[in-house]
């Protein structure tokens, strides 16, 4: 627990272990930037701009390898709710998440911070994570933190309709290449079928406190 972020970097000075060393930094290496990416209101997918929406789609796939959606469906105060506990979560006593933290990577439901090579790497990374697996929830929620007391019950929430956002933009992808209705679908039950429990047959569900920005780069489900 004492190598989390969380629980020292505001009563000490950063340690010479997070600082890279100056020649593996990017320096002045030219990196391609641009000013934005492709935004795509998927709200629109629908009657006859649904074909545009799937082109759009597959263009920043292609050109940019992401992009933006809105009207997505996702109502903004679920998103603001799974943001705040989030946050609640990290900001609690070390004693409240002690039980969590773990370097076993096979473990559903993990704190832990840096990365997998913790105990390997020369230099640490400046960040707290929490992963676990989302679904199926019946197999999965017993296992999340039980504190704050309405993480389950917020992240539950989220996590369904992530799912349902992430089932609905791999089905215009597929219809873009022409690829039968439910492809995706079929696709990741087949390699869910593959895999033990133990290993996940469900999206991850993954959380990255920033301590110095005291706020959260990312939340994925896969």
């Amino acid at each position: 627990m004492e190598k989390l972020v969380t629980s020292w970097y505001k009563n000490k000075t950063l340690p010479q272990s997070y600082i890279f060393p100056p020649e593996t930094r990017p320096g002045n290496l030219t990196v391609p930037t641009c000013k934005t990416i492709p935004v795509i209101d998927i709200g629109n997918a629908v009657g006859r701009t649904r074909t545009r929406i799937v082109q759009q789609i597959l263009k920043a796939s292609q050109e940019y390898g992401l992009f933006q959606v809105i009207n997505h469906g996702i109502p903004e105060d679920l998103m603001d709710q799974s943001m705040d506990v989030f946050k609640e979560f990290f900001e609690m006593p070390a004693e409240d998440k002690a039980m969590l933290y773990s370097q076993d990577l096979t473990k559903s439901c993990r704190l832990s911070t840096s990365s997998s090579n913790y105990t390997r790497e020369k230099v640490h990374h400046w960040r707290d994570k929490l992963g676990h697996h989302c679904h199926p929830l019946e197999d999965y929620i017993k296992l999340w933190p039980e504190k704050p007391i309405r993480y389950r019950e917020v992240v539950a929430s989220f996590s369904i309709e992530a799912k349902k956002l992430a089932s609905r933009i791999l089905e215009l992808i597929a219809e873009g290449l022409g690829l039968p209705s439910g492809y995706f679908g079929y696709k990741l039950k087949l390699s869910a079928s593959c895999k033990s429990k133990k290993q996940g047959e469900a999206n991850l569900g993954f959380l990255e406190s920033d301590p110095a920005s005291e706020g959260f780069a990312d939340f994925k489900s896969l």
